[in-house]
């Protein structure tokens, strides 16, 4: 009974440990647990709060003034206010409202909403960043993956010719310089491999953070098939496409709107706003009890607001002019990154998959042909460093074939 429970135990860990994600449940994971995303949605609802304030009426003020501690000669009787004192008691009561003028109030609700605006068009914007440095981590992670295992069976290589060498050292049938640059390699193909390890580590601990997975590892991962037709998905309407859905743009044109509400607000300032009074005085003047009304306002005679009004129709100049370069360098931009996409597609699909069939058969070929002396050890290094050059400026080319489409994504926010 307990060995059937020991290995009902070891085949759910065994389940456990060998749990595999996809590509596709990793971003969903990344989208619903990121404390980034969690928190920048917090700015949405502060600026809803905000709106929300802005509607609230000013609070009224209430005071007491000509409170008198005691009496004088000159003191005339007055009726009691609670048993017997109050006789000589003197006091005012004061209530005061702003009443804001010119639709001020509903003004800056609207500039309120304007904001509330620019935090959703900021979320979405950090939502499209943590998107393209998702899957940029993920395309990465897949091409040291690669170069991983590539760099594995060189080590391999090595680690097997400098044993053979080894002993045919020690019995003199090759010399010991031979057997010293086999290990010179195997030392540098190490290296090489050590450092690929911990950038592979440094990207793995950055997909971690970003799935809020700590233990996750690389063969957990289900990468999807590397694809070389990214161009086809961007679409030959790209250029209208980041125009009309570029953040940078969408936001631009709020700050824009913005600068138009809080001219209308600074114009709205001119207009004087008005205090309503209510008062109560006992015993102040010739009427023992005197309930009175009254208003005040600011006569506009110095100041006309001119000054903010100038600052926010020149705000408003320099927000055209930046939304202006804005279009210019988004225009320019895609044109580039459009252009620098295709080049990398044509020097990927260049790079066929035979020729890298023929490189490891000529990798093979050499091998067979150092055994049997027909190239030199010298001509067999300097193969196998051409060949690892040579996939490592594939990766290289992969890395930024992939990276050119993920920022195309970013600009126009498509796959989001």
């Amino acid at each position: 009974m307990k060995i059937n429970v020991l290995l009902v135990f070891l085949l759910f860990s065994t389940g456990i440990a060998a749990q595999t994600y996809p590509v596709s449940a990793l971003e969903s994971r990344f989208l619903e647990v990121n404390a980034t995303i969690l928190s920048k949605k917090y700015d949405i609802e502060k600026a809803e709060a905000a709106i929300q304030q802005a509607r609230y009426w000013q609070n009224p003020s209430f005071s007491i003034s000509e409170v008198n501690l005691w009496k004088n000669s000159s003191s005339e009787t007055l009726p009691h206010l609670i048993g017997n004192y109050g006789a000589y008691q003197q006091f005012a009561f004061e209530l005061e409202q702003l009443i804001e003028t010119a639709g001020k109030r509903q003004k800056r609700v609207d500039i309120r909403k304007t904001e509330k605006e620019v935090a959703q068009i900021e979320f979405i914007e950090l939502l499209r960043a943590l998107t393209k440095e998702f899957r940029t981590t993920i395309h990465q992670l897949n091409i040291q993956q690669h170069q991983l295992l590539q760099l594995i069976s060189f080590v391999e290589l090595y680690e097997s010719m400098a044993l053979q060498y080894q002993k045919q050292s020690a019995v003199n049938n090759v010399s010991k310089a031979d057997y010293l640059r086999i290990k010179s390699e195997l030392s540098n193909v190490e290296n090489e491999l050590i450092q690929l390890q911990s950038a592979q580590n440094a990207t793995l601990h950055q997909l971690r953070v970003l799935t809020q997975l700590n233990d996750l590892t690389v063969d957990q991962i289900l990468f999807d098939k590397d694809q070389f037709n990214l161009l086809s998905k961007v679409g030959l309407d790209v250029k209208s496409s980041v125009l009309k859905n570029s953040l940078a743009l969408k936001k631009q044109e709020l700050e824009l709107e913005h600068a138009h509400k809080a001219l209308k607000l600074e114009k709205a300032e001119k207009t004087p706003d008005l205090n309503l009074q209510a008062n109560y005085d006992r015993g102040g003047n010739m009427m023992r009890d005197f309930v009175g009304l009254g208003v005040s306002i600011d006569l506009p005679v110095f100041n006309r607001n001119k000054g903010n009004i100038k600052a926010a129709a020149l705000t408003i100049e320099q927000e055209k002019m930046n939304k202006n370069a804005i279009e210019i360098e988004l225009t320019n931009n895609i044109e580039r990154l459009v252009v620098q996409l295709a080049g990398y597609e044509k020097a990927l699909n260049r790079w066929r998959i035979d020729e890298t069939d023929d490189h490891e058969a000529m990798l093979n070929n050499y091998k067979k042909h150092l055994q049997t002396k027909q190239v030199t050890l010298i001509e067999f290094i300097d193969f196998t460093r051409s060949f690892m050059e040579a996939r490592n400026a594939y990766f290289s080319l992969l890395t930024q074939y992939y990276e050119t489409f993920e920022e195309i994504n970013y600009i126009t926010g498509q796959a989001l």
